[in-house]
């Protein structure tokens, strides 16, 4: 599909590469970027103004994908720059990190953009002004004149950034709430978790991925192993053992301060990493837009839904009590030691756990 891709996109007699990311082991590719070479003609405007002004974009770098839902197009992302840099272009950067995680959230989680926002177009602006940071806005913009709802991310104060993770955390946490559920419930440090929890799992994800020489630090906007490895073990491995380790009490997960969002995120990436994908990705669908307070349950509930569940036990787990989502089912490799509700405290007698849910 994509080599078709990159032979239509050449026909139009534009002169756009097509740059195909390579995959392990010689596999197919899966992801395409198009860096368009000339300026556009007209700019893209920005659909947010600032202080009544509309600030203009000359170049766009395209992510396509390779799809198999009808409904989708191959086009994924669309970042839009306000300068094109003959080498280190930060567009190209931005593109090959949101492509490599798109691909994780669409084969692995099923996650994908919602449709019905640009036709699943996820559009990147990097700016020279603002304040240092990110944002992502739901908006919209004006095309033949009619108003189409965009899902947008910038990233401003581009030249701030001199240090690569801190350009893959902020955009991480941008694409975070363009495309995973919301789960709020809280007032700081942000009304919603998904920016934070997309800084943590994503950064997990390419630090995995790259020990395992899956990707390179070119898909982590040139982010070392160390850098990542570090940051992970720093911002990562202590909420996910607390989770680990402690009942999920909704009142704790009720506090509306970072102490509640460490609690919610510890528990969501706990679950991404002991269960099977499909289970963690039912879990956040049937959180969405709902309190933290409401996430344990929605974890059981996605547990159910299999006849049969596989729960891995991390190494660092190893040898030590864990709580585990357990309902109605019976419970292999592992001796119970207490339950709480829909909840157990487990002592792994096995690397696997085995849960097995009474037929309906």
């Amino acid at each position: 599909m994509l080599a078709a891709l990159a032979a239509f996109v050449l026909a139009q007699g534009n002169g756009d590469p097509v740059a195909l990311l390579p995959e392990p082991n010689d596999a197919k590719p899966r992801i395409a970027l198009v860096r368009r070479v000339e300026r556009l003609d007209p700019p893209k405007a920005a659909p947010k103004k600032f202080n009544d002004q509309q600030w203009d974009f000359d170049w766009v770098v395209a992510g396509y994908g390779e799809q198999v839902v009808a409904t989708q197009k191959d086009r994924v992302i669309e970042v839009f720059s306000q300068e094109r840099r003959s080498t280190g272009d930060p567009a190209v950067s931005v593109a090959r990190m949101v492509m490599r995680l798109w691909d994780h959230l669409y084969r692995r989680l099923h996650i994908e953009h919602d449709f019905s926002i640009n036709q699943g177009v996820v559009d990147f602006y990097l700016c020279f002004g603002g304040q240092p940071g990110g944002e992502q806005v739901f908006g919209q913009e004006i095309r033949g004149g009619r108003a189409v709802k965009v899902n947008t991310v910038y990233i401003y104060q581009l030249t701030t950034f001199k240090e690569p993770l801190e350009m893959a955390r902020e955009v991480a946490h941008e694409y975070g709430h363009a495309v995973l559920p919301p789960v709020g419930g809280f007032r700081q440090p942000e009304d919603w978790a998904n920016g934070y929890l997309g800084e943590r799992l994503f950064l997990r994800w390419l630090r995995d991925d790259i020990a395992a020489r899956r990707l390179t630090p070119d898909d982590a906007m040139g982010a070392s192993l160390d850098k990542l490895d570090a940051w992970v073990k720093k911002h990562v491995d202590p909420l996910v053992a607390v989770a680990a380790t402690n009942y999920p009490d909704p009142v704790a997960l009720s506090q509306e301060g970072t102490p509640g969002m460490d609690r919610y995120m510890g528990l969501a990436l706990y679950i991404e990493q002991i269960s099977p994908p499909q289970v963690f990705a039912q879990s956040m669908k049937l959180a969405a837009k709902g309190p933290a307070k409401e996430y344990p349950a929605a974890i059981v509930d996605a547990m159910s839904h299999s006849r049969q569940v596989t729960l891995g036990v991390p190494t660092q787990l190893q040898g030590k009590k864990m709580w585990i989502p357990l309902g109605k089912g019976r419970l292999s490799g592992a001796t119970v030691i207490v339950k709480r509700g829909d909840w157990a405290q487990v002592a792994p007698l096995m690397p696997s756990l085995v849960i097995t849910y009474p037929s309906s």
